[in-house]
């Protein structure tokens, strides 16, 4: 079989440079050869002639009059320099984008991640007027129904185009997937448990001016990873990380989308705190941020809720989507899908009602909704203790909102001091007497709230499962929780190659499956093949398992290195003999899995000075040495040539499976 391959241009390596001319006609061996070499032959730091050539885009398409655009839609959120935010919708089309202007009664015309050509006014440089739309292709549809989210998948690039400066690769691994305190271990321990990052980081990459426009940073960051030879399937997510700019004008930016078909963008201009790290992730998982309410009553004087309430932005200091860098509020958990069964209960008579610690895993009420008559609104009752991210946090905490999902939630200020918690002995009562409530008790296991609705109100509380919650020590509410909330991931997984046996003889020609036993108490993010030694294929979703079609004479060794996000472990190796070669004990050269024990991920990807290291991820660095092998069937090479021919295409059937949404 015989392949026509473009060649040229690979990090750097002009046609010229090239070994092999920019159109050749080889075997594949050969060729997949002379493609490693290429792409390994350049440091990573170097950006893609391509894009080094490339025009960098303006902030926007310069539109004069009537004008017509066509791209996909997304809605933004710009954390600006000045403590405000703005939420702004824009049409993409790769490295330019256009913002919309959307009248009221095109509103509904727009859904995130479809494609749409729009024609209008344009009122300034960059931003239409829209007038007209038409639908172009439909946003891709998420799972009905899915099963419990996989590991959030993210790859952290880091780019510059004047110099780099910010956090190193290692501090950023540390602050997003393997710290204490990362954002992943925040992310498991406000969940639950339900919810879980996996990534990596690379970079740095230097990319042509984006002259203030984000989606040329996204467009020349995605193009620099896949030169590199990263699959961009891998990753769900995108992180784009550069050195303060302030011509941009945010800290963060990022893409909304909803928690089961999360945005991929987000943007960090220099910011890598805890805050920004789980916010702009969150707005892509549809969360927008959390408010205060500062209230006066009609005297003038300070009442915790009233009808002159002022709104500030990023106001709720405990929750990082305001400004605060512990636990989510309940709000939020709910609009996450975090909350299930009892944890949240939708009070409408009078009775009194145990809260439990929303730091925990429980079984009892962590969110007591009770509805504000004549409006969309409810309270919002929630008790913190000093659990985890909340060490420093206890009380009994009050916020404003609507449904779950899609609005600010507000926090009020219950005390008139500093904090904004009621304790025990502390009562509320709305300003229009629509219902009050008191804090009867506060233990280390549960508050005790009272609650009363004008003439006792009518109805039993309901949990956001339809059912109604059980009574303990006679309350509303199981007190069921577990002792300790969910911490970093300190379990590595394991893995056991199943098929073939170590010591299997198989005829040449035959068609098999290497098989693997995996198991984590969090669940195996990633499993990656190595043969000879030698990191080979990668796979996100089990069962792990890769086929192999007519394999021919040699020996070979095959291991398997499996991730949790945190810990990764190898196999033990499986050495199989194919065939018998005269004169010698087999071609390839056999080699170990790295590591013997596995670990805890330290290294990051793409590191240009790691001197081809690697994290055990099986992803090792530019810098790291190509050997091309001869092309006798009995060499390494003939059995990567044949492993990538059948793994290719399952995987990329697999891909077709799972749709994406920008």
């Amino acid at each position: 079989m015989w392949g026509r391959v473009r060649v040229g241009r690979i990090y750097g390596l002009a046609p010229e440079e090239c070994p092999l001319p920019i159109y050749t006609k080889l075997p594949p061996i050969v060729v997949l050869c002379a493609l490693a070499c290429a792409a390994c032959s350049a440091a990573d730091d170097t950006a893609p002639v391509a894009l080094r050539d490339a025009h960098a885009a303006g902030p926007a398409l310069d539109l004069v009059g009537r004008a017509e655009f066509e791209g996909t839609y997304q809605r933004r959120v710009a954390d600006l320099l000045d403590g405000r935010s703005e939420t702004y919708d824009v049409l993409v089309s790769g490295a330019t984008s256009v913002r919309l202007e959307i009248p009221d009664t095109l509103a509904d015309e727009f859904v995130r991640g479809a494609t749409y050509r729009v024609g209008g006014r344009a009122l300034d440089e960059g931003t239409l007027e829209v007038q007209d739309v038409e639908l172009v292709a439909s946003a891709p549809q998420p799972a009905i129904d899915p099963e419990k989210r996989p590991a959030r998948r993210i790859a952290w690039i880091q780019v510059y185009w004047d110099g780099k400066a910010g956090i190193s690769k290692e501090e950023a691994k540390l602050k997003l997937f393997t710290g204490d305190k990362s954002t992943n271990a925040y992310y498991q321990q406000v969940s639950f448990g339900e919810d879980r990052l996996a990534g990596d980081v690379f970079g740095w990459f230097q990319i042509p001016d984006p002259q203030g426009n984000p989606d040329a940073i996204a467009t020349y960051a995605q193009q620099a990873l896949e030169d590199y030879g990263v699959p961009l399937w891998q990753y769900r997510q995108f992180m784009y990380y550069f050195p303060f700019d302030s011509g941009f004008g945010w800290a963060g930016l990022a893409n909304l989308g909803s928690p089961d078909n999360p945005a991929e963008n987000s943007w960090y201009n220099g910011a890598s705190g805890c805050v920004v790290l789980a916010q702009e992730l969150a707005h892509n998982y549809g969360l927008v941020h959390s408010n205060s309410y500062s209230c006066v009553d009609e005297n003038d004087q300070w009442t915790p809720y009233s009808d002159n309430c002022e709104e500030s932005e990023y106001g709720d200091p405990y929750d990082p989507m305001g400004s605060g860098c512990g636990h989510m509020n309940v709000f939020q958990k709910g609009a996450m899908g975090w909350l299930e069964g009892c944890n949240s209960v939708t009070a409408t008579a009078s009775g009194t009602f145990n809260l439990v610690p929303m730091e925990l895993p429980c079984n009892g009420i962590q969110a007591l909704r009770l509805p504000i008559e004549g409006t969309p609104n409810y309270y919002y009752l929630e008790y913190r203790q000093p659990i985890g991210f909340d060490s420093l946090y206890s009380g009994v905490l009050v916020h404003v909102a609507r449904n779950y999902g899609g609005t600010n939630p507000k926090i009020l200020d219950m005390n008139d001091g500093p904090g904004a918690f009621m304790q025990a002995g502390d009562s509320y009562d709305d300003h229009l007497g629509r219902v009050s409530f008191s804090v009867l008790e506060t233990n280390d296991t549960h508050a005790v709230i009272e609650v009363t609705f004008p003439n006792g109100g009518s109805g039993a509380p309901t949990c956001i499962d339809g059912t109604e919650p059980p009574m303990e020590a006679g309350n509303y509410g199981s007190l069921e929780c577990l002792s300790e909330p969910v911490g970093p991931d300190d379990s590595p997984p394991t893995v056991t190659i199943t098929y073939p046996n170590d010591g299997d003889v198989i005829p040449p020609g035959t068609d098999f499956t290497i098989t693997t036993e995996v198991s984590d108490d969090r669940g195996v993010t990633d499993a990656r093949l190595y043969v000879n030694g030698e990191p080979f294929y990668l796979d996100i979703e089990e069962p792990f398992e890769w086929d192999v079609t007519n394999i021919p004479e040699g020996t070979y060794e095959f291991g398997v290195v499996v991730r949790d996000g945190v810990n990764w472990v190898p196999s033990d190796p499986v050495t199989i003999q194919v065939g018998i070669v005269e004169g010698t004990t087999g071609g390839a050269t056999t080699g170990d899995v790295p590591g013997t024990t596995g670990g805890t991920e330290s290294g990051t990807s793409g590191d240009e000075t790691s001197g081809g290291e690697t994290d055990g991820s099986g992803q090792t660095s530019a810098d790291d040495g190509c050997s091309c092998r001869g092309t006798s069937p009995r060499s390494g090479l003939a059995s990567w040539a044949f492993l990538l021919l059948a793994l290719g295409e399952r995987q990329r059937r697999r891909r077709r499976r799972r749709p994406r949404a920008a």
